[in-house]
């Protein structure tokens, strides 16, 4: 599968073999934040939160650790022992960089006591977890 950049397009000539019907595929998308999809931090916290509230969603949570472990945008403060509690979830629920990043807070001590053993656990499962 190839990409090229066309201007603001991102353009794919076919899909990968598992996709594949019968025939090779084109497509075309745009890529937010565009016009249509202006960039909005906190509609997209906002929603992560819904989202992970209704249905636990590991991507989503691991989305809210971030602005809590950044600030990002100014929506939340930097919160880490929130952050840590969001990574937690979604590693649990199998995000591999939900997994790595519980790995280096556990190794560093961000928000939790060092524990090279528990970062070492959280590396083996982002491993696990493959592509």
């Amino acid at each position: 599968m190839r990409f090229l950049h066309l201007g603001k397009y991102l353009w794919c000539d076919t899909f990968p073999p598992s996709l594949k019907h019968s025939a090779d595929f084109s497509f075309s998308f745009q890529f937010p934040p565009s016009s249509h999809f202006p960039s909005d931090p906190k509609l997209a916290y906002d929603s992560f939160s819904r989202h992970a509230d209704l249905t636990g969603n590991a991507s989503s949570q691991a989305l809210l650790a971030f602005f809590h472990a950044t600030g990002y945008a100014d929506i939340v403060p930097v919160d880490q022992a929130q952050a840590l509690l969001y990574y937690t979830f979604a590693a649990q629920g199998g995000h591999k960089g939900a997994q790595m990043a519980l790995g280096y807070r556990y190794w560093s001590g961000i928000s939790t006591v060092e524990d090279c053993g528990r970062a070492v656990e959280w590396y083996e499962a982002a491993a696990d977890e493959g592509e």
